[in-house]
């Protein structure tokens, strides 16, 4: 009986890791998102920029842009003053051909218009992003050294990959070994009942 119960609990365990381990990790909790048109309406009615933010669900530095930047106080707190619209390039291809855009993550700034104010291409930390959101509410322009920011974007991006995918290999490893432990216990299970 005791047997059954391990058994029992070690099999929902292992459901329960695996579930909550592959689920997406692509959020940005506090960010109050809108769709295009509904960001649109938003802009126009409060008399506000927009910042479109394209993506794809593939995209390592969107992922980083997710998980770092949106997840930011100072940057979910510009949305007093910016409407965010976030946009799946892959899906909406035609919106993004629209806007020219050529690789994700790409920021674009609009007015209610649809006039582009500003576009950003790639990565941008929490501190980027907010002086451009600034800069775009305040009309001024931002003294920035691109060449020095790709540089240490590409080097964020790789080392957020690597982190990553060390991570995920550990889970699913750990997933993989208490599912692997759940069978095995409910093989001998099965076994000593017929025996």
């Amino acid at each position: 009986m005791q047997k059954r119960v391990l058994s029992s609990t070690i099999m929902v365990l292992a459901i329960l890791l695996v579930s909550i381990f592959s689920t997406s990790t692509v959020s940005a909790n506090g960010m109050d998102w809108h769709s295009y048109e509904e960001g649109l309406s938003v802009s126009e009615q409060r008399e506000q920029p927009v910042m479109i933010y394209f993506y794809t669900e593939n995209c390592g530095a969107c992922v980083m842009m997710e998980e770092q930047t949106f997840t930011e106080r100072k940057v979910q707190e510009r949305g007093d003053d910016t409407v965010f619209v976030k946009v799946d390039a892959s899906a909406e291809g035609e919106l993004a051909s629209q806007y020219g855009i050529t690789g994700v993550p790409t920021t674009v700034f609009i007015d209610s218009n649809e006039d582009t104010i500003r576009e950003e291409v790639g990565f941008m930390d929490a501190d980027h992003l907010t002086t451009v959101i600034d800069d775009v509410i305040s009309d001024g322009e931002v003294d920035d050294d691109q060449d020095t920011s790709n540089q240490e974007t590409d080097d964020q991006e790789q080392s957020f990959l690597e982190d990553n995918f060390l991570r995920n290999m550990l889970i699913i490893t750990v997933s993989s070994l208490v599912v692997a432990i759940a069978i095995i216990l409910s093989l001998n299970k099965m076994k000593e009942e017929d025996n």
